[in-house]
Formats: structure tokens, sequence, C-alpha cells
């Protein structure tokens, strides 16, 4: 994080963000933990899952200070998608995307336009416009991939960022997508947006390969969780880091990422 905090102090306009499933819904869920997590990563936009209400989306915002805009996800609960942020915020939107074929429970992508601004521009070219998306994929079979269903969740998404309102400008797909980099619905996800995984890398727990995510400990961990941008020659990621096991204090079992976005 340290490298991360200091390129974003020397790049004005830049935008940190961070994508987070805090498992809202389980047992242990502790709001204190989650919060103080969060307050240490300061970013200007958070993208959460598994959030276990309205109301919870709202205590995490008014401790950090931020806006938020929520959206239900399941059929019988009150429990979905969020995004927080610093930004002055525009048009929201909450669409469903097809469900998985285990525990298929509905689905759903929170969308949001808002508007940064970066001092050192022209006045008259300062504020930006851009689109970021938390959501939370379900879990697809092998045959999935075969019948292409395992592909639907992107071919939503597609359609709407591409839509006239929306397709010229930058924007940010955040969430758990409950699949690996090699998988089939990454690959329908990437034919749209860029995962980075070629940008660098400022940290892993120890023992775990780079851009792992969850679950929190052990070397089985999993990179199910992402960050990725369709930046349109505006802003491009510059940088991301996995929080390790120790700095997201147990909080969840999944591991918080994040990214810095930077002007082009």
């Amino acid at each position: 994080m340290a490298k991360l905090r200091t390129l974003r102090a020397s790049t004005p306009g830049s935008i940190l963000v961070v994508s987070y499933n805090i498992a809202g819904n389980k047992r242990d869920y502790n709001h204190a933990r989650t919060a103080h997590v969060l307050r240490s990563i300061d970013a200007d936009v958070i993208a959460l899952q598994e959030v276990r209400g309205e109301t919870q989306a709202d205590n995490l915002a008014k401790e950090l200070g931020l806006k938020t805009i929520y959206g239900k996800a399941h059929q019988n609960l009150d429990f979905g998608n969020a995004i927080l942020t610093k930004f002055t915020v525009g048009e929201t939107h909450r669409v469903e995307l097809p469900s998985g074929s285990v525990r298929g429970n509905r689905k759903n992508f929170v969308a949001v336009h808002m508007t940064s601004t970066n001092p050192d521009r022209p006045a008259a070219d300062r504020s930006q416009e851009f689109v970021a998306i938390s959501t939370h994929f379900g879990t697809y079979k092998e045959q999935d991939d075969q019948s292409g269903k395992s592909r639907g969740p992107a071919q939503v998404i597609k359609k709407f960022i591409t839509e006239p309102a929306r397709n010229k400008l930058p924007a940010l797909l955040c969430g758990d997508l409950n699949a690996e980099p090699e998988s089939v619905a990454l690959a329908a996800v990437g034919e749209e947006w860029t995962d980075n995984k070629s940008g660098p890398t400022f940290g892993s727990a120890k023992g775990l390969q780079k851009w792992q995510t969850r679950p929190n400990s052990g070397p089985s961990t999993k990179r199910i969780d992402y960050i990725l941008d369709r930046g349109q020659k505006v802003y491009k990621v510059a940088g991301t880091y996995s929080l390790t096991y120790e700095e997201s204090q147990h909080a969840s079992d999944h591991r918080p990422l994040v990214a810095l976005w930077v002007p082009w």
C-alpha cells in the first residue's frame, strides 16, 4: 500500500478504488473491524459485496464520511452490493444478472455515475464523469461453460456499459466474480474490460501468489475478486494491491483488492 499511497499523492486526479466482499451476512461479521480496514485504505470509491442490507452499507458510509448506493440482490433476504464514494453522485442503476447454477439466488450489479475533479487540468476540463460498478456473480458448473450460461453476466454488463449514455465514459468493474482468471466467465468479461494483470503488484501474503484474494488465509487461496477497467484513454490502472491477512484483520473470508486509477 505504501507505494500506491506515494503514487496517489504525486498524481493529481488519481482515484483509489477498493473491491471487498465483506461477508456481511456471516454471524461473525464485525462492523468496527470492517470499518477499520476500509478506513486504513482511505479509498475514493469502495465497491462492496455481500452487504446485509442498506442499513449495513449506510453505517459503514457514515463512519467513513462517504455517500452510499445499495442494491438488493437476493429474492428473500435484504442482501446485495453497494458503492461508497467521496465523489458527486449522478445516475444510479440496479440491474439484475442471470443466476448461477449453484444456489441459484438472484444476483445484480449496482452502477453509479459519478464525477471526479482534477485540479491540474484547465478550469473547463477539471471535471470527469465516470461509471463504477459493484457486482457479485453467481457460481457456474462446468456444463455451463459449454452451454454458454456462464457468459451471461458479462453479456448483461456489456449491454449496459455500451449503451450510448455510457459507451464513451471511463468505467470500473469491481467485485466478487466467483471465477478464476482462466475461466470462461472471465474470458467473457475480458472482451470488454481490462484485467491489468501486467501492471505492477505491490504485495501479497507470505506463501501466496500475486493477486490472490480468497479465502483470507492458507496456501489454497484463489483469485476470484477483481478490479477491471474500461478507461477509454481517460484513466488507466497504475498499480494494484491485495491486502495481506494481517492487514485485513480477519474481517472477511475475502481480502480487499485495491487499485489506483490515474489520468491517461
